[in-house]
């Protein structure tokens, strides 16, 4: 479902009145209100909702007699945990194949295509890791190919992951 940040502009609204609007609009269920920023010394708010389009914000709003200046849908993003340790610390997560050295990275376009490992290709885990491949979280991708043998499943690669240079 879309995401939308709503705008209220009302300089002679206090904190209450917009904590008691709260209980109204949660219960409207054509649309997932999720969280209100506040700022109550310029009288300006910030609501953040999950709808099928703004029209139907329009409406609730419309309804429950609220104003609002701006509608807009936008798209959510967070910082993984490897991202933010990579901001703190100037230093960057590095791939399992840099650290291996195992041959097997999306560059190689010259190995033959059995020789390819799944986490150079998989591209799953990029909303978590932000990262093109699954390169920095390989113990999640089914069939890697690890020093010369291929691991299946997670049990697997739990078993093998001490010996593992990369996970450790």
């Amino acid at each position: 479902m879309p995401k939308y940040l709503t705008v209220h502009n009302e300089t002679m609204i206090d904190k209450v009145t917009v904590e008691s609007r709260w209980t109204e609009i949660a219960k409207d269920p054509r649309a997932e209100w999720q969280v209100t920023l506040f700022t109550a010394d310029i009288g300006r708010r910030w609501c953040e909702w999950d709808a099928p389009d703004r029209s139907v914000i329009e409406s609730i709003f419309q309804e429950l007699g609220i104003k609002w200046s701006e509608i807009v849908e936008v798209e959510a993003t967070s910082a993984s945990r490897w991202r933010l340790w990579e901001v703190e610390t100037g230093k960057r997560i590095q791939n399992c194949w840099e650290i291996t050295n195992c041959g097997r990275e999306p560059e190689d376009t010259d190995a033959a295509e059995e020789a390819f490992c799944p986490a150079a290709v998989d591209s799953q885990f990029f909303e978590r890791t932000r990262q093109e491949f699954a390169g920095t979280c390989c113990w999640k991708v089914v069939g890697t190919a690890c020093e010369e043998r291929i691991d299946g499943t997670l049990i697997e690669k739990r078993i093998d992951s001490d010996a593992c240079p990369f996970f450790t």
